[in-house]
Parts: structure tokens; sequence; C-alpha cells
């Protein structure tokens, strides 16, 4: 079974320097959107935030009022909880409401599928690929009018159609869509990261997801290396966000690892995976939200 190479990338992250910098969190002009609130109307961005900050408290006390049960009920929690801080921190970078009809449409997808797919196996699917749909928002929010990147993502879009046109297990699927999950945010921090400050640290997390790829023999083995790269890279994004928060974010990776010692077994860590990508998710948004509205 593949073991998420998880020490070496705590490593550098507490390497990375923890001084300021120019930093780009908002998307591209080519993509229509501003998300400074000074081009917005001042009472609506306070009522904004404010809904956010309201949905991840929400979520949050959902989280933590879930029981540890068993690991798919962990896994399915906390991908639904991570889809909804997605959806948020979607309409953070939106606050003129541009891209809402699409961040709608997905929230709608999600609870019609909820309602019908069936069990843990079906919940857990519906969880992945509404992270999935709220990741490509972003990644669109970022490259809308870049045809090469836009292409890309079809591409995964299209992969996770074939899979299920083909009757494939649905440990099958939420492989790809995990291992498209890290292409698709790996993009957007290359986005934000104009000066390439990252760009060092990025590559290291890439060099570790290509070992895994390869190394790979199952395919829950190829769902935790897209899953594990996706919180690696994710802690980068959190660490442009706020830099003096290197240290507590090392320490989340040093509790990750510490979690799948502690309990053995591949639903353990993919449970736990999914868990911390909720927590990491939630503190970008958050930030994003104090941040930018």
């Amino acid at each position: 079974m593949l073991r998420p190479s998880l020490i070496a990338v705590t490593v550098l992250l507490c390497m990375l320097p923890s001084c300021g910098r120019t930093q780009d969190n908002t998307p591209p002009a080519n993509a229509q959107v501003t998300t400074g609130a000074g081009a917005v109307d001042t009472v609506k961005t306070r009522q904004l935030k404010k809904r956010l900050l309201g949905t991840l408290d929400k979520v949050a006390t959902t989280v933590k009022a879930s029981k540890d049960t068993s690991d798919a009920d962990r896994i399915a929690n906390a991908s639904y909880a991570t889809f909804k801080a997605l959806a948020a921190l979607a309409r953070a970078w939106d606050p003129k409401g541009e891209f809402s009809a699409m961040i709608d449409a997905e929230e709608r997808n999600f609870i019609r599928e909820d309602s019908t797919r069936k069990g843990k196996a079906g919940k857990i699917l519906n969880g992945t690929l509404g992270m999935h749909a709220m990741y490509k928002i972003l990644y669109s929010m970022r490259y809308a009018g870049n045809e090469a990147r836009m292409k890309a993502v079809d591409s995964m879009d299209a992969a996770i159609t074939r899979k299920m046109q083909g009757g494939a297990q649905g440990i099958a699927i939420v492989a790809v869509a995990a291992n498209n999950v890290y292409g698709m945010v790996r993009a957007i921090i290359e986005d934000m990261d104009r000066e390439q400050f990252f760009a060092g640290h990025l590559e290291q997390v890439g060099q570790v997801y290509a070992e895994g790829a390869g190394s790979a023999q199952t395919d829950e083995d190829r769902f935790l290396n897209g899953l594990y790269r996706t919180f690696e890279v994710s802690q980068v994004w959190a660490l442009m966000l706020e830099p003096k928060q290197r240290t507590a974010l090392s320490e989340m990776n040093r509790q990750l690892i510490g979690r799948t010692r502690q309990r053995e077994g591949v639903g353990n860590q993919m449970a736990s995976g999914m868990e911390f990508l909720y927590t990491i998710t939630a503190y970008i948004t958050r930030t994003t939200i104090d941040r930018s509205l």
C-alpha cells in the first residue's frame, strides 16, 4: 500500500521564508471578476461577508458534532464540508456575482445528487465529485479566456465521464477526481504566484506526486496520492495568504502524520486526508473572506 510521503514535505514547509511578498489572490482580468471590496457596493459586500462567514461557522459546527464512526462516514462528512467551504470561497472571489449562476447550479446539483445517491459509497462519490466541480469553478475563474487551460480542465471532466459511463467502481472514479483536483489546485496557485516565489516548493510536491503515481498499485493508492498532494499544495496556498502562519501549517502536517500512525488502515488514511483537506480549505476560505471582503 502506498504510504503518503508527508515528512519531507513538512520539512520543506518549515524552510519556506515567512517574509512578506506581493501576492495576487484575485482572478486575472480576463476572468472579468473583481474580488476587491472597493469594486462593489459596501453594504452588499458586508452582507456577503457576514453570510459567508456564517456558512463557514455552521459547517464547522456540523463537523465538530459529527461522531467519529466509520471511516466511510468520516470521508463523506469531510468531503461535504469541503464542498461547502469551496462554494463560500468561490462566492468570496465573485462579489459582483458574475459566476453566481454557475455556483448556484453546482449547489443545486449537489443537493439533487445527495438525494439520489444512496449508502456510504454514494455519499463519498457525491462529496468528491462536488468538490471536483467547485474546484473547476475556481480554476475557471482564474483561467477564463485561456483556451489551452480550459481545454485541460475539460479533459479532466471527460476522464471522469468515461469512468462513469464505463461502469467503473466508485473508488476508481474518486481516484481520478482526487488527481484532477490536485492538478487544478496546483494550477490555481501557479496563477496566484506570479512572482514564482513558491515554484520550488510546488515542484517538490510535484516530484512526490509523480513518485506516488508511479508506485501506486490500486485505486486507493491513486486516491491517496491525489488527496494528500492536494492537501500539501493547499498548505502552500494558505502560506501565500498568511506567511506568519508557517509554524501552525507545519504543525497541521505533523498532526496528519500522527493521525495516520495512530490508526492503521487505508480507510483511516483516506478519512484523515479528507478531514485535513477540509481544515486547510476552511482556513483558506476564512482568510480570503477576511482579507478581500
